[in-house]
């Protein structure tokens, strides 16, 4: 009988894998499965832990799985709230691509509002992202554009590379900021 059980874990563990692999190799419209938000989670909370953030649990996120390189790959943007994330400027924006069975980050920008938007323009080879920018000083509030450098979208939204973007077209809004978010260390 424990074989028998032993074999199903082991089968159902390869069914897994078959989920994953195949979830990686369909088109951006496709669903993303349950174990990559799984792993986007696992992911959020080391990276978390490591910032310091001890647990929290009013840390919250909010994500939307978005095609950044108009090749069918998809990335991930996620908007982290809390004490530790957020100030009078805003919080904080990850844009993360999944990596082996993990996410590399690609973006970390600070004091961003939703809404978080795809832009129609492309800044070596990728999108460039809308993000919202006001308070902490800033005036007059305006959208921002974070343009990729080739290896990472910038940190600060209120300074360049970022630009205006105010009126840019829009290909899609990722995070509109309406969307209830979902906590970190529930």
């Amino acid at each position: 009988m424990q074989v028998v059980q032993g074999m199903a874990r082991v089968l159902a563990g390869l069914a897994v894998c078959a989920v994953l692999v195949a979830g990686s190799a369909r088109g951006s419209d496709e669903a993303k499965p349950v174990n990559t938000e799984v792993s986007l989670r696992a992911f959020l909370r080391g990276w978390a832990a490591e910032a310091g953030d001890a647990e929290d649990p009013s840390t919250q996120y909010t994500h939307a799985w978005v095609n950044l390189r108009d090749n069918g790959s998809q990335q991930v943007v996620v908007y982290i709230e809390g004490p530790r994330w957020c100030g009078s400027g805003g919080c904080v924006l990850l844009v993360l691509e999944p990596h082996a069975e993990s996410f590399r980050i690609v973006g970390y920008s600070t004091i961003t509002w939703p809404p978080i938007r795809i832009l129609r323009r492309v800044t070596n080879g990728w999108h460039d992202i809308g993000v919202r920018v006001a308070g902490g000083g800033i005036h007059p509030a305006h959208d921002a554009g974070l343009p990729f450098n080739g290896k990472k979208y910038p940190l600060n939204p209120s300074e360049p590379p970022a630009r205006n973007a105010t009126g840019e077209s829009v290909i899609s809004t990722a995070i509109t900021g309406e969307e209830p978010g979902q906590p970190l260390w529930k």
